[in-house]
């Protein structure tokens, strides 16, 4: 942490690229789309900080677009299903392993390796990881994008910090990888200078801290690339700088300058097109159904409202006496012959079964498109025809419908969190000495998720069909057994559901155990050949010919 004061310019290339990559949010259509995917979807959701007022009402009501929640709806169940699909707090959803298989097979690496997974997972049910990245579902599924600060925390290890759509913007490096982060925060007077120190701040916010204002003030919080010629002099070992300025403050100061030795965020995308910077979403798709939706609700229930108080006809004589539509009134009227009395202008009879029938059609549209059908499908089975098999082809399902959004979701969430808390924990001394194999080896994630497994369940089945088949054939060829190795099957299978490194043994240890077992079977071997040598010179001295034993006949001497 540090305070650095050097010329008039010090913050005006962030000032610049801030504006940059605002304007890529504002002239390609981004901001105006998730504004309306905020009031349609998400209304308590989004924070466009740039032009809202700061005097907005935080806690006013913001659903007056909605009457119908099914969207909102479908956006929790997709949220939790990939939240107990992909990153589960109750079971394992990765294991370590090393890209040299080699070495994956030594005792001492596999059970480093799994007592490092289990040491990380505790740092992530510890810290507030897990709420954060729910967080980052409901913001993926309307928006298509997410970003979330993972910083170093001194009693919980890491906090995170997930944002909402409007409060960020981002940027890419050549090679289309989000690289950068810029954000608007609020602080009040006195956060800033809890959070900055007295002395950081502007004069006005010094004044506005002096007389106790709490009116928020907008902060731009940096973090991208250390940058060329950088004039903020942090260490070689910090590749990423993190600043923070007063957005309507004088250019000559910031209120932190911080440096971090590997990328402190994630910024994952549902699926990109292209070389967008921002993610398609499937609130996106549903938009357009989603809107439908409110307007068949609205004409539904004016319908309702026509058929049961409807515009009423009425003698000019009732003007000045009045009249009454309340349920068991009565109004005495003078009916002249020929005119009608106190009766309605029209008849109102909507056919409300084809309505309902239309609105649930939208709202299955909606509902697939969030893939509520796939991750409901399992609590919607019926108990008595629910096995162990149709659970395991819906999970197969899911994974094949959202395989590529899995896989981006690996490369871009899970894999940087992962990487990022591994770092922290290093920093810490909480990560235990590895074994002397696995110096200067790079580490490889493998999930082992539900959703991951079923992306998996292709290669299983294709073993336990293989084996099924070798098997069968063996009864007709059994030297077709040798075709099959087995020992490779039960590493390959262990590895793709993820099974604990104590279950499965080392070649080293099958190799010992197998010496033992063939030196064992040889003794064996050796001391039944000298039972039956024993056994039959007994027989043969005991066995006479002639005036001799056989033994003697064939030995040519007396026993």
């Amino acid at each position: 942490m540090a305070t650095t004061k050097t010329t008039s310019t010090v913050t005006e290339p962030y000032r610049k690229r801030h504006k940059a990559l605002r304007s890529i949010l504002e002239t390609q259509g981004w901001k105006q789309h998730y504004k309306e995917l905020v009031d349609y979807l998400q209304p308590r959701k989004g924070r466009f900080l740039i032009s809202d007022s700061l005097d907005e009402k935080r806690g006013a009501k913001k659903h007056g677009n909605i009457i119908n929640g099914t969207a909102g709806e479908a956006i929790k169940i997709i949220a939790s299903g990939l939240q107990g699909g992909l990153t589960s707090p109750s079971r394992p959803w990765f294991v370590l392993t090393t890209a040299d298989d080699t070495l994956a097979e030594l005792q001492p690496v596999r059970q480093w390796l799994h007592t490092l997974r289990n040491r990380m997972m505790y740092v992530f049910a510890r810290s507030n990881f897990y709420g954060a990245v729910h967080n980052i579902y409901s913001e993926l599924a309307p928006f298509g994008t997410a970003a979330m600060i993972i910083d170093e925390d001194t009693t919980k290890v890491i906090r995170c910090r997930p944002f909402t759509i409007g409060e960020y913007v981002l940027g890419q490096n050549s090679q289309f990888s989000v690289d950068t982060l810029y954000r608007i925060i609020e602080l009040t007077p006195w956060q800033m200078v809890d959070m900055f120190t007295f002395e950081s701040c502007s004069k006005s916010v010094q004044t506005a801290y002096n007389n106790k204002s709490e009116k928020p003030v907008k902060i731009v919080h940096c973090i991208q690339p250390k940058q060329r010629g950088s004039m903020l002099r942090l260490p070689a070992s910090m590749i990423y700088e993190s600043v923070y300025y007063e957005y309507h403050g004088t250019p000559d100061r910031f209120l932190r300058v911080k440096g971090y030795a590997d990328k402190p965020f994630v910024a994952p995308r549902w699926q990109v097109s292209g070389t967008n910077v921002y993610g398609d979403a499937p609130g996106m798709d549903v938009l357009g159904d989603v809107k439908m939706l409110q307007s068949m609700e609205k004409k539904k229930l004016k319908a309702l409202d026509k058929m049961v108080d409807p515009p009423m006809n009425a003698p000019s004589s009732m003007r000045a006496q009045g009249g009454t539509i309340v349920s068991g009134g009565v109004n005495y009227l003078d009916v002249q012959q020929g005119q009608q009395g106190f009766t309605p202008v029209y008849q109102v009879k909507p056919d409300l079964q084809n309505m309902a029938f239309e609105i649930d059609r939208v709202e299955k549209r909606i509902q697939r498109g969030f893939y509520n059908d796939l991750f409901l499908a399992i609590i919607n089975m019926d108990d008595r025809q629910r096995t162990a098999t149709e659970i395991a082809k819906l999970y197969e399902e899911k994974a094949q419908v959202l395989g590529p959004v899995l896989e981006g979701l690996q490369s871009e969430l899970l894999e940087p969190a992962i990487n990022r808390t591994y770092n922290v924990m290093l920093r810490f001394g909480l990560v235990p000495p590895a074994p002397p194999e696995l110096e200067g080896q790079d580490l490889k994630v493998d999930y082992i998720s539900i959703l991951a497994q079923a992306q998996k369940a292709v290669g299983t089945v294709g073993i336990e069909k293989t084996i099924e088949f070798v098997g069968a054939l063996a009864s007709i060829s059994p030297s077709v057994i040798d075709k099959f190795d087995a020992d490779e099957a039960v590493d390959s299978y262990s590895v793709m559901v993820g099974v604990p490194p104590k279950i499965i043994r080392s070649n080293k240890d099958v190799a010992a155990i197998r010496q033992q077992r063939a030196q064992q079977q040889q003794a064996m071997a050796m001391q039944e050949q000298l039972r039956n040598a024993a056994e039959t010179a007994k027989t043969a001295s005991e066995t006479p010919v002639g005036d001799k034993s056989m033994l003697e006949v064939v030995t040519g001497s007396p026993t």
